[in-house]
């Protein structure tokens, strides 16, 4: 921050156009991550285990580019001010004070960088104005009254450590309250309007994103998952599954289609609420039994269909084996459920997904016309 002597009017108007510039540079930046990112920007600013390197990584961003782009005031010929105050004080709100710590000092050491080592003064100041904010924040039930009362109070402990520094270290008259008290009044008047300004414009902002991002995300989950099971749709399915070729080019592809045995009767018997919770259990241990990487999904009705990627027809049967096996002794309402697996494997990646559901349905019949709870695979080279 950079103040020449001497006094003028403070012009409200042109303040708020300079701010609102320096905002929308952080504002570009926060919608470019929120598109950048897409669903996962909430998830990683509120990630709570470990180091949120997303998060001090989006953060430490806005507070660079706040120094890199710092507001010029009208009233005065040479008076500079930036929002990395706001951006460290929004940082505790939304990723805690532990890696707001580490925002600061890595803004600390930037602006040594830019600014020289005289910069080490804000040192003194901004552990205290992190804890602090974190304080007011997480004790004032409110979020826009914690949020105003900390830009309040860490503006005020800012412009009394300039006040101390300025009794102490003649590079510091400019800003000093004994020497340059017109100089003074005028920044304190403009860092308490700014920052609580631009403290709840960052946070509305970023809140509304996150709001958005959220349902967002919501809607897809929606769009692409089976109610009842929480597995994949049919349609996600059909999706995820087209894709392999291209993401596992050459290699080989197995599908599993799996059936209930006899799962009308088990309706008809113990009713369809019942049923459901058959529905339930086995896409638990459909997703328990099979690798990250496969695309467990139902398919319709008591059908569920597995793409593996990767895979030849060896470690399909074994795979497919496994299911069958967990599930024949896995205790269930009523009487034992078991299920028939057909699998369409092929050594390449290189055929449609048409003839690949279409080879393991035809297996998944041939189980069923071999008695049920049973194997059966089609390979092709």
């Amino acid at each position: 921050m950079e103040i020449l002597y001497g006094t003028s009017s403070f012009d409200v108007l042109g303040f708020l156009l300079e701010l609102f510039k320096g905002f929308c540079v952080l504002y570009t930046v926060t919608n470019l991550a929120a598109q950048h990112y897409r669903t996962k920007l909430l998830v990683l600013l509120h990630e709570s285990s470990g180091p949120n390197h997303v998060g001090i990584m989006f953060f430490l961003v806005l507070s660079g580019l706040a120094m890199i782009f710092p507001i010029q005031l009208p009233y005065l010929d040479v008076f500079f001010f930036d929002l990395r105050l706001s951006v460290i004080i929004l940082s505790t709100l939304y990723i805690g004070v532990a890696d707001s710590f580490i925002v600061a000092t890595a803004t600390l050491v930037f602006r040594m960088l830019k600014g020289g080592l005289d910069w080490i003064w804000w040192a003194a100041g901004i552990y205290v104005y992190v804890a602090s904010a974190y304080l007011i924040i997480k004790n004032i039930r409110s979020r826009n009254l914690g949020l105003f009362a900390a830009s309040v109070v860490i503006t005020a402990l800012h412009l009394g450590l300039l006040a101390i520094l300025s009794a102490y270290h003649p590079g510091f008259n400019f800003v000093s309250p004994f020497v340059a008290a017109d100089n003074f009044l005028l920044l304190a008047m403009t860092l308490l309007m700014s920052i609580p300004l631009s403290v709840h414009m960052l946070d509305l902002s970023l809140s509304r994103i996150l709001a958005f991002q959220n349902q967002y995300s919501e809607l897809q989950y929606k769009a692409d998952t089976d109610g009842l099971t929480g597995l994949l749709n049919r349609r996600r399915f059909q999706e995820l599954f087209s894709q392999l070729p291209a993401l596992y080019p050459g290699k080989p592809l197995s599908v599993l289609m799996i059936d209930v045995d006899e799962f009308k009767k088990y309706n008809d018997t113990f009713g369809h609420p019942q049923g459901d919770v058959v529905l339930r259990r086995l896409a638990a241990l459909l997703a328990n039994n099979v690798r990250e990487s496969d695309i467990v999904t139902r398919y319709g009705g008591e059908e569920f269909i597995i793409g593996l990627p990767n895979t030849a027809a060896q470690e399909a049967v074994r795979i497919a084996e496994t299911i069958r096996g967990a599930i024949e002794n896995t205790p269930f309402y009523g009487r034992q459920i078991t299920v028939s697996i057909g699998i369409m494997s092929c050594t390449t990646s290189d055929i449609s997904m048409e003839t690949m559901i279409a080879g393991a349905d035809t297996q998944l019949y041939r189980a069923k016309k071999a008695g049920r709870n049973q194997v059966c695979l089609e390979f092709v080279i």
